[in-house]
Formats: structure tokens, sequence, C-alpha cells
């Protein structure tokens, strides 16, 4: 572990299969250099004096970005600007012709990161972002990041509840962000399989039939998994989000899906499943949702699962912990996640029967012989 990250050691199809299969990274970095950053005249000459030819395809574009680590002062738009005329000066020399820089759409990019007087040099394998995993066709507001959404089904456990035959359920499910990642982790879908591009295309050391193998092992993981996905059933009272999803999950080849036009309140378990998770991001009014309504939505949702979801887990990513207060049950989790700039709270919850007038349903007897 390291700050803000993760390192690994391993050969170039481990940093193909990092790419596609990493659901919770934003990005993959291969590190190249070390160079001094004590000024910005060592850091240029350091920089310029690399072989960025054995990297870079002539006639390919390329990008710089960077980042400071323990340094706010520090100005990277200057580092990533210094680093990016050191590397033009140096192709200039080399090929005779100078390079083209695309900010926008690079073909290779390259990811500067400064820390105590030293820059490490890597190439960003991944290009865009990782959790643009390439399903989403559409946009409403605040949408929940796809890696985001997959560490909150991972720290609810959710691949084994599918594996038990649990039901997946999201009741306020927007564009359908929860369910299509609970459908690839139940599916063993690789998130990066639906991605037209990575960065390491625009890189001399990328190998295309390696690559090739990598990528068709994943399409036989996700058809072998086909077969086997638990219910998936997801409501909103959007009905624009609900075609979003449907096309989200047709994408992926996940259907069918009960999807339901229904106000939280009227959340019930798919018919004929015993347990499973419901998920869901629940507005907190910091971007949508109407701050007065907001605590009656969380009523609901509190009072509609102990009605009607007995042995159910509830995991619950919210930015306001007094509205969550508001289900009126304890959390046995807690767990802080950021979506984008937004600190939220993941609270899970087990859930056990109450009775609550309108909504419950009679109590079983109880079973003499259970202890």
């Amino acid at each position: 572990a390291t700050a803000g990250g993760l390192a690994l050691r391993g050969n170039l199809a481990v940093a193909y299969r990092a790419c596609l299969w990493s659901r919770l990274a934003s990005r993959i970095l291969m590190p190249l250099w070390r160079v001094a950053a004590t000024s910005s005249g060592t850091f240029y000459d350091d920089v310029r004096d690399l072989p960025w030819e054995d990297h870079l395809v002539r006639g390919a574009t390329f990008a710089v970005d960077a980042h400071a680590r323990g340094d706010r002062d520090l100005n990277t738009h200057f580092v990533a600007l210094k680093a990016k005329d050191a590397i033009v000066d140096r192709l200039r020399s080399e090929w005779g012709e100078r390079p083209s820089v695309d900010p926008a759409a690079a073909d290779l990019r390259l990811h500067v990161l400064v820390e105590r007087g030293s820059a490490q040099l890597s190439l960003d394998l991944a290009g865009e972002a990782l959790h643009r995993r390439g399903y989403r066709t559409g946009g409403v507001p605040a949408p929940l990041k796809e890696n985001v959404a997959a560490a909150v089904l991972l720290r609810a456990g959710w691949p084994a509840i599918a594996a038990a035959g649990g039901a997946f359920v999201d009741p306020m499910c927007g564009s359908g962000t929860l369910l299509a990642e609970a459908a690839m982790l139940a599916g063993d879908v690789a998130p990066g399989l639906l991605r037209e591009r990575f960065g390491f295309a625009g890189w001399r050391g990328h190998q295309p039939g390696l690559w090739k193998a990598v990528r068709a092992e994943a399409a036989a993981r996700r058809d072998a998994g086909r077969g086997r996905l638990p219910p998936l059933a997801g409501a909103d009272l959007d009905a624009r989000a609900l075609e979003l999803t449907r096309t989200t999950l047709a994408a992926l080849g996940v259907v069918p899906v009960e999807l339901r036009c229904a106000d939280v309140g009227e959340l019930r378990p798919p018919p004929g499943v015993a347990g499973g998770l419901i998920a869901t991001n629940a507005p907190y009014g910091q971007r949508v949702g109407d701050p007065a309504a907001l605590p009656a939505v969380y009523r609901r949702l509190g009072e509609a699962v102990k009605a009607r979801c007995e042995g159910w887990t509830l995991a619950l990513l919210t930015a306001d912990p007094t509205l969550a207060g508001e289900v009126r049950m304890r959390p046995f989790r807690r767990n802080a996640l950021w979506n984008g700039g937004i600190r939220c709270e993941l609270l899970q919850y087990r859930i056990g029967r109450a009775e609550i007038p309108g909504l419950s349903t009679p109590r079983r007897a109880p079973d003499p012989a259970a202890p």
C-alpha cells in the first residue's frame, strides 16, 4: 500500500489484466524513471536526457499530467509544462521534427508525481480514468462513479451474497450504476471489457497479440458467467433514468432485469428469493433532492425494508448522517467513501422484522424447534 494507491510487480500481461479487471482503481501507472526535482532547471535537464523515443511512437500525440504529494504550494501545471517542454526538445533532437501535444485526446499520457524533491515519471496505461467503463450512454444529475459503486458492493459482500443465490435490489437506482456493477461482479465480467481504448495503445512497448489474448480470456469468462446471474431489480421515480438503466444493462448483455417506476416506499424483493442485498445511493440534497422532502424518503426506505425484507442486508450510501438516522436502524458497519469531491458514508444494516402500520405483513409463528 502507498499513499493513495497500491504498488505491485508483474509482467506485461499483469499490467493488461490490471487495466481490464480493476474495479476500484482510477489509473494504472507504469513507473519509468525517477529524477531530481530540486529546481525547475535540474528537473528539465534530467527529463530531457531520458530516452522518450523508446516509448512514444513517431507521429503520435502525447500529454503530461502532474501531481504533487506533500507540497500544496507547488504549481503542478508548471511541472507538467516543464516536463512537456523537455520531452518535446528531446524528441525534436532525435527525430528532427516536433512531436504533437494533445491534452484532450493524447495517444500516450505521461504522469509526473513530485514528492520530497524528486519526481516519479510514469506511463498512464489506462489513458482516461478507469471508472469510465464504456457502458454509460447518457447522464442524469449526480451519477455515482462506477468505481465507487463497485467499492460499495465489495464492502457490502455482494460477491459472496450472489454466489449463495441472493438477489440484488436498488430502490433508487437512477441510471443504474449499482445495478450494472452488481451484474458485472456476479457475472465475472471485466469492468474494462466495453472500453474502446486504453492508454497503452499509443505506447511503443504495446504487444497487440498479448492484449488480444487477455481480452479473449475475459470475454470467455463473461460468457460463462451469464448463466449464473442472480435476480436483479431496480426502481426509480424518474422514467428517463430507468430508460438509461435499460440501455446500460442491454449493453452489458444483462436482460431481463425487473425495473419499476416506483417510490422507494414501494420496495419489494423479487418473488421466490429468500434474501440478498439492497444497496442504494440515496439523495442527500447536495446535488439532487429537495432537502425538505429527504427525511421522509429515508423513513419510507427504512419502513419498507423492515416490513418486507427480513433477512436481507441494506447498504446505504449517503453524505448526510442525520438523514441516515431517519431509517431508524442501527448500522453494524460504517465505511467512509468519496464520491467525486463529496465525502460519504456507507452504512450497512441487517434487516429484521418490524410491524409498521399499513406496510407490515403478518409475523410467522415461531418455530418451537428453533434454538
